[in-house]
């Protein structure tokens, strides 16, 4: 009886959630990227829920990751489309989405369908325009702006060439120099291309490791320090920035940026030794050695260095010499 008690609680907590999960869902096709499917909601009161999307029959691309929210032991998921979703009732009517969820020791499997639903106002092509086309668009900007062949699919969808639009932004790469003492966050550049709704993105090198853009404004900014002298790759960095509209990802520009890094003396040279305090006899022989200089510049170590010698006290130039790094007697005090 001890055990039935402790397990009634458990049952409490797994019985809604086993049940919680809509099997079928209606959508229409005219949806298209980021559009939120119906959420649906889940308890779990004592541990930190996760859902997982294993597999989508027939296999696609068109769903994102489910994303989990809530409080209080109550969780709502929602399923968007990817940017990819090409909705189509005539090749695909239904989707299953393999799901997994997991509340601390309690693991729910489950079929999501989805059932795609025609969109009365959609045009569609019948007789000779049934069968796949091809056509070649001609423009002024022909090439190389327009790599084509453009495409008609059976459906009357016009697909862009699978290379995707280079747009009207210009092609011709850019290169610029900053400095290194440049702090995190910095700005660099604005990346600026004509369309409607872009978005921005880093496309090489992926992760970059310096540099990011502004999703939104297409503002690069240094993302780390740019120390010549103890970061390596940072002299000379090539980007790839690819611009889009946010409705139709393969509308798209690519722009190469190349970031040069300046060095900037920020510390002055360190020497050895820093004070020089000596007696010498008035006997001393021309050419003796008082001491050699060693004087290394923190911001490039292996840089050569000129050395010259100033006089204080007393303000005679003969009374010693500099040959290179060394210091000497160039004449006896008698």
């Amino acid at each position: 009886m001890a055990l039935l008690r402790l397990l009634e609680p458990l049952f409490v907590l797994l019985i809604p959630v086993l049940h919680s999960l809509p099997w079928s869902m209606d959508i229409s096709e005219s949806n298209g990227p980021g559009t939120v499917l119906q959420p649906f909601s889940f308890n779990c009161s004592s541990y930190m829920p996760t859902l997982e999307l294993f597999s989508v029959r027939p296999p696609s691309s068109f769903f994102n990751k489910p994303s989990l929210h809530g409080q209080n032991g109550v969780y709502v998921v929602k399923v968007t489309l990817s940017s990819s979703a090409r909705l189509d009732a005539l090749a695909v009517n239904q989707y299953e989405l393999q799901l997994q969820y997991r509340c601390g020791n309690f693991v729910v499997d489950g079929s999501l369908f989805l059932h795609v639903q025609q969109d009365p106002g959609r045009i569609r092509c019948a007789g000779a325009f049934a069968s796949p086309a091809q056509m070649s668009i001609t423009s002024a900007q022909d090439p190389p702006l327009f790599p084509g062949p453009f495409s008609i699919d059976e459906h009357g969808l016009l697909r862009a060439p699978s290379q995707g639009l280079r747009g009207q932004t210009q092609k011709k790469a850019q290169s610029i120099t900053i400095a290194e003492d440049l702090v995190p966050g910095s700005e660099v550049v604005r990346v600026q291309a004509r369309g409607f709704d872009l978005l921005y993105e880093i496309i090489s090198p992926r992760p970059s490791s310096f540099y990011s853009i502004g999703q939104a404004d297409g503002v690069v900014r240094t993302t780390a320090p740019l120390d010549l002298a103890r970061v390596q790759g940072t002299v000379v960095t090539k980007l790839q920035v690819r611009a889009f509209e946010r409705l139709q990802p393969w509308a798209s520009a690519v722009f190469d940026l190349t970031v040069n890094v300046r060095a900037v003396n920020q510390w002055p040279p360190r020497c050895r030794p820093a004070l020089l305090v000596t007696q010498i006899p008035e006997t001393a022989l021309v050419g003796t050695v008082l001491d050699t200089l060693t004087c290394v510049d923190p911001d490039s170590a292996g840089t050569p260095l000129d050395y010259q010698l100033r006089f204080h006290s007393p303000p005679d130039s003969a009374s010693l010499h500099l040959r290179d790094r060394t210091l000497e007697v160039p004449n006896t005090y008698s």
